[in-house]
């Protein structure tokens, strides 16, 4: 039943699009028709019909370019680097179409348009590694909100800078700005991006030891997600975050509870792995956690082959943090000095504090 809600709302939003564009383009309105065209290469990517999504978003940008109109111009190319980022997991292109995007909206005094496309930014420096660069840009982010009365534009920049601080193993600090992003997400309402809110909150929470918190943050995201029939790429942190504490839990879980706690991850896994067809950038988290999950029901061989291919679409993306994650999970795992030793250096030069977020790394364990 919900399943069926979510997918005629986004059915009716590309309807809508398509029906829009017509009417643009029998008109003769091109600002319109690249609009629409913007917004259908949304709808398609949030479908999963990334040829369809591509097609629409070449549209807006070839008639966006044509016309003086920045307003037009900058949403073209935001939907464009959004679908090259989380479609096609190309980062270097999506951030040429981004900053173009950002650069568009901010000389003509669109700061919403600026904010999207700067939060999609620092999560592509974050996920490359460049967390001081990603740290700029998101402090930048804050006070454009505060000096513009814009508490959604702020909210996004409290979102990367607790993202950051938690990536750099910094757990406690990270919740207080997340817990106020969120906070003011819910007053203007944004839902879509409370659900990344969420669920860092809650990776945050587990990292603390409050393991129930956890959980209940989760579950709060998933039936607001549920309620309000939401998808899209920015689901991806919510299933990711979701196994990840699948997997903290079934790894302590008791004797007689170890069976359930296994089967919930791989459901959690299962959950994660679609989501990778919205979001093939970060995909490498899921394959780490997948393989973790399979080490936790001593299949080492089937482990070992999803860490490497979380290794390899980390390198094929340029997402070295979730490189880096990869090894140094690995290194927990196995014991592994190459990947102890590679985990740890790659971490060290992006300022990570990597004994703080897995504190038995290079000890190695049994499967199972």
């Amino acid at each position: 039943m919900v399943s069926g809600r979510m997918g005629y709302r986004q059915h009716l939003g590309t309807r809508c699009s398509l029906r829009l564009a017509r009417h643009a383009q029998r008109h003769g309105v091109p600002a319109g028709l690249a609009t629409a065209c913007a917004q259908l290469g949304t709808a398609w990517d949030a479908l999963q019909r990334p040829g369809l999504a591509l097609r629409s978003h070449q549209r807006a940008v070839a008639i966006a370019d044509r016309l003086d109109d920045p307003v037009v111009l900058a949403l073209a190319q935001m939907g464009m680097g959004a679908h090259r980022l989380f479609a096609q997991g190309d980062w270097p292109t999506a951030r040429e179409h981004l900053e173009r995007s950002a650069d568009t909206a901010w000389r003509t005094g669109d700061l919403r348009s600026w904010g999207a496309a700067r939060t999609m930014l620092v999560m592509g420096h974050m996920m490359s590694g460049e967390l001081d660069r990603a740290a700029v840009m998101a402090r930048e982010q804050t006070r454009v909100g505060e000096d513009g009365g814009d508490d959604q534009i702020r909210a996004w920049g409290l979102l990367n800078l607790g993202i950051e601080l938690a990536m750099r193993g910094r757990p406690a600090e990270a919740a207080g700005l997340l817990a106020e992003a969120a906070d003011m997400l819910r007053a203007v309402p944004d839902h879509h991006v409370l659900t990344v809110v969420s669920a860092w909150l809650a990776w945050c929470e587990l990292y603390q030891g409050h393991v129930q918190a956890a959980v209940a943050v989760l579950d709060e995201a998933e039936r607001v997600v549920a309620e309000l029939g939401l998808r899209g790429f920015l689901l991806t942190d919510l299933r990711q975050t979701r196994l990840e504490t699948a997997v903290y839990l079934a790894e302590r879980a008791g004797p007689d509870e170890r069976a359930r706690a296994l089967a919930a991850a791989r459901q959690a896994s299962r959950s994660a792995l679609r989501q990778g067809r919205v979001d093939t950038y970060l995909l490498a988290r899921t394959y780490r956690l997948c393989g973790s999950c399979e080490w936790l029901r001593g299949r080492e061989q089937r482990a070992r082959r999803w860490w490497q291919q979380a290794v390899e679409h980390a390198e094929r993306t340029q997402t070295w943090y979730s490189a880096a994650a990869a090894h140094t999970e690995i290194a927990i795992r196995t014991g592994d000095r190459e990947h102890v030793e590679r985990g740890a250096r790659m971490f060290a030069e992006m300022g990570v504090d990597s004994a703080a977020l897995w504190p038995g790394a290079g000890q190695g364990a049994q499967p199972g």
